[in-house]
């Protein structure tokens, strides 16, 4: 076996690599018959209906720091708990989707792009009081959340490797935005954040939040902790 990964995976520019090795016990010698591993137990799991693509099965070993049983079990959660949550997976979470289309070119979510030598977390920009509560659901938001985490789990080394920083921008935000939170739901998808998703959330930033709601916004960082 060749010290690369497979010709499959994308290889990581010499930082981020460098990052893999040392924090998340990667052994590029290794990749290929870890994801190897992988494939033979899910071929094993007829309950699961997963991806077998290898760019997919090694961003759970990386979210798992190279734990074959953590990737197993998260690969198990990433799809038990969207069975879960219906409001987000369901037939409505398609790139074609003219409301899905709406709210990405509401710029509600933004990447920010990163230059190709940055070993640092990607970082993406959410912008709270960007869109229409009489139009959008905060269910309809979080699925094209969902989205995006999906992409950024298989084409983002960054996030793949160094993990993701949110900047949570509060401009615009008034009560009415407040209510038309889904606690429940939140916690549901932040449980699933946790528990599924490979990439790694390294922080969240809250800027321009408005004096009055400081106070609920710490509080709500308390009860969901997906979101510290």
């Amino acid at each position: 076996m060749s010290g690369s990964a497979p010709s499959s995976i994308r290889p990581l520019p010499p930082g981020l690599q460098k990052v893999a090795i040392e924090e998340l016990n990667e052994v590029p010698s290794r990749v290929e018959s870890d994801i190897a591993a992988l494939k033979e137990w899910l071929q094993k799991q007829p309950h699961l209906c997963a991806c077998h693509e290898d760019q997919f099965l090694l961003s759970f070993l990386r979210g798992s720091k190279f734990s074959l049983e953590k990737a197993k079990q998260k690969i198990d959660r990433f799809y038990s708990l969207q069975g879960v949550i219906p409001e987000i997976f369901n037939d409505q979470r398609l790139v074609d989707n003219d409301q899905v289309l709406e709210i990405i070119r509401l710029g509600v979510i933004l990447r920010i792009p990163l230059d190709r030598e940055d070993t640092g977390p990607a970082v993406t920009i959410i912008r709270a009081g960007s869109y229409d509560i009489s139009k959008f659901k905060f269910q309809d938001i979080i699925r094209v959340g969902s989205m995006f985490g999906e992409i950024m789990m298989l084409e983002d080394d960054n996030a793949s490797v160094s993990g993701y920083l949110e900047i949570m921008d509060m401009s615009g935000v008034t009560g009415a935005n407040l209510f038309a939170l889904q606690p429940q739901l939140l916690s549901k998808f932040s449980a699933y954040a946790d528990e599924a998703m490979p990439t790694r959330q390294k922080g969240i930033h809250f800027i321009n939040v408005p004096k009055a709601f400081e106070t609920g916004f710490k509080s709500l960082l308390g009860w969901f902790p997906g979101f510290r």
